[in-house]
């Protein structure tokens, strides 16, 4: 996707990871302090297609067709295996997990219908769910799609600076952290199991579909909202 906008992602350093978290910090502190409630908006599934294709097509990137994306039951089918859903390319369907908790569902729901769009790469849905869900005029769509970013930014600055990155948490509003706390409450409902069987199954399965380097696909969305970022400033 990148050649397709003509970006150049990168690695991020320490650096620039925490000037990045910082940043989405206070953009989803500003969303929270205007918002009364939690609550999922009607029609969620249109709205968040409409957005994609919107963003897309305003992208010049090529859509087609109706992707479509389910809640799938018993609640916990795919989180007990670290997973929020899957996209079966032989339905032509995104499955999403019933259990997620309200606020995982945009960027989730929207990354699996980039998958229905012709996208196999996990950082690239992972791209296209941020910049769609965080392009909406809904304030729930907008501040759910910050939020899931910036916990892969959190998660990714943890593991190069853990006490700086507490002293950041440490700063944020009460109501954020509530909803962050909430989130992890839901997804301890179901715990994983065989973690390790599934992290090795998983990472060879992503391999055989081309994604060299498995699970940590998924991070290279940091890359390419920075990219994204850089060239948006340019303009």
């Amino acid at each position: 996707i990148e050649q397709l906008l003509g970006m150049q992602p990168e690695p991020l350093g320490p650096d620039q990871l925490c000037e990045a978290l910082v940043r989405e910090t206070q953009i989803i502190a500003s969303l929270r302090s205007k918002m009364d409630t939690i609550m999922l908006p009607e029609g969620l599934e249109d709205t968040l297609r409409e957005m994609l294709y919107s963003w897309s097509i305003s992208n010049r990137l090529p859509v087609s067709g109706k992707v479509r994306t389910y809640k799938i039951y018993p609640k916990g089918i795919f989180l007990r295996f670290s997973s929020s859903g899957l996209y079966f390319p032989f339905s032509g369907q995104g499955q999403v997990d019933a259990g997620l908790h309200p606020l995982d569902l945009p960027y989730v729901m929207t990354h699996e219908m980039a998958h229905g769009l012709g996208y196999g790469d996990e950082g690239t849905c992972n791209f296209l769910a941020y910049v769609s869900t965080t392009s909406s005029n809904n304030p729930f769509i907008k501040y759910a799609g910050h939020l899931s970013y910036w916990r892969t930014l959190a998660a990714s600055y943890n593991r190069y600076r853990p006490d700086d990155f507490r002293r950041i948490r440490d700063q944020i509003p009460a109501a954020m952290l509530e909803d962050i706390r909430e989130i992890y409450a839901t997804l301890d409902q179901y715990p994983d199991i065989m973690p390790r069987l599934r992290n090795r199954l998983y990472n060879s399965y992503l391999q055989m579909q081309g994604i060299s380097e498995g699970i940590k696909n998924y991070n290279r969305v940091i890359m390419l909202v920075n990219a994204w970022e850089k060239q948006s400033d340019s303009e």
